[in-house]
């Protein structure tokens, strides 16, 4: 019978073979987390996505039913431990604009994907509008700058960079991608 789950699938619910996920990159599947409405993660647990965490997941399967709520807990922490071999910093996201750039939350997330860039734990990349001028950035440890790519835009420091967010257009999202290696 070749199925094509090379011995390391199971029968689910609806009696077909199914590869089992791996465990490490189950922080990304979590959309809960935060209290910012800004901010979306994750695509959610279950094969609709609809449970936001492991805790719900596992509140509503069968296979856990005998679980109590303090043993789900301590199995989310489990599974949430894996390795990743990517530090948590990457793929995080911060958009700012006039109306948010003086929020404590939104300066202490920029200071945060700063520090780690400069421990190489990410790379920061920057796009956005700025005035009418479109911009793309990549922060720069050693300047402790931000330099523009493809335009001859000066490298700019934080403050820099966020003193041009006037007007409704004017925004810029912060990313940090993986290190480059």
């Amino acid at each position: 019978n070749k199925t094509g789950t090379g011995g390391f699938g199971f029968t689910g619910l609806i009696q077909q073979p199914t590869k089992v996920a791996q465990l490490r990159g189950l922080y990304e599947r979590a959309a809960g987390g935060t209290q910012s409405s800004e901010q979306l993660a994750g695509f959610g647990f279950g094969a609709d996505g609809s449970k936001r965490n492991l805790v719900e997941f596992l509140a509503k399967s069968h296979r856990f039913a005998e679980l109590t709520s303090k043993e789900k807990q301590s199995l989310e922490q489990f599974l949430f431990a894996f390795p990743t071999e990517t530090a948590p910093i990457v793929g995080f996201t911060r958009t700012v604009h006039a109306a948010n750039l003086k929020s404590v939350q939104v300066q202490g997330d920029l200071q945060l994907l700063m520090a780690q860039a400069e421990l190489g734990q990410c790379q920061l990349a920057v796009t956005g509008s700025i005035g009418q001028q479109r911009v793309s950035l990549i922060y720069h440890v050693t300047e402790k700058k931000f330099v523009a790519l493809g335009t001859d835009l000066e490298s700019r420091t934080l403050a820099q960079l966020t003193a041009g967010l006037r007007g409704p257009r004017a925004v810029l999202n912060f990313l940090a991608l993986p290190p480059r290696e």
